[in-house]
């Protein structure tokens, strides 16, 4: 619930039950039967008049959030499925920082050997041809060359940072191959 709905509602319901309050201490007083009425009448509409602003609340944030064209959960198939192959990627870089051996039985990060195992689409900078990186990233084919020339030079990367700091590659690229590479040691 969306905060000034809920202080809204919380000021109402304060109000009823304030009219609630002095209705119960005007009817012990002697006061007539049609004040105590009126006080009754009034804290019902009082709380009626809360559950709608609640409602009300609560309808327009829902028909707000499917309106928005893009954000998750709005039922975008395409963001969906962004997201579930991000979620994948990050999945598959932990089982390859846990067990190095057994990623690189399944494959990760090697598109071009035909996998079962999905990764999300990364791809493994430390034995990946440079077609594989160009196509996986994004990137140009001689920034990828660039890349796998680092790789043969330095022997291999310990963290997929290592190629921004060995080698030679452009600051426009790096967060493009940040999001889809993987470094598989061992």
């Amino acid at each position: 619930m969306h905060p000034r709905t809920r202080r809204t509602a919380q000021a109402l319901g304060a109000a009823a039950a304030a009219t609630i309050v002095s209705g119960v201490v005007e009817g012990t007083t002697g006061t007539s039967t049609e004040t105590v009425s009126a006080l009754l009448v009034l804290t019902c509409l009082g709380l009626f008049v809360a559950l709608v602003v609640l409602l009300v609340g609560d309808a327009a944030r829902a028909l707000r959030a499917r309106r928005l064209p893009g954000r998750p959960g709005a039922g975008d198939p395409a963001v969906a499925a962004a997201l579930a192959a991000r979620a994948r990627r990050h999945e598959s870089r932990a089982l390859a920082q846990r067990d190095p051996l057994l990623a690189r039985d399944l494959r990760i990060g090697r598109p071009d050997l035909g996998t079962a195992y999905d990764d999300g689409g990364l791809v493994d900078l430390n034995s990946a041809p440079p077609e594989v990186i160009a196509r996986v990233c994004g990137i140009d084919l001689a920034a990828a060359a660039g890349i796998v020339a680092t790789r043969c030079a330095v022997g291999w990367f310990g963290a997929v940072d290592d190629v921004f700091a060995l080698g030679n590659v452009p600051l426009p690229l790096w967060d493009r191959i940040r999001d889809r590479a993987v470094v598989i040691t061992g």
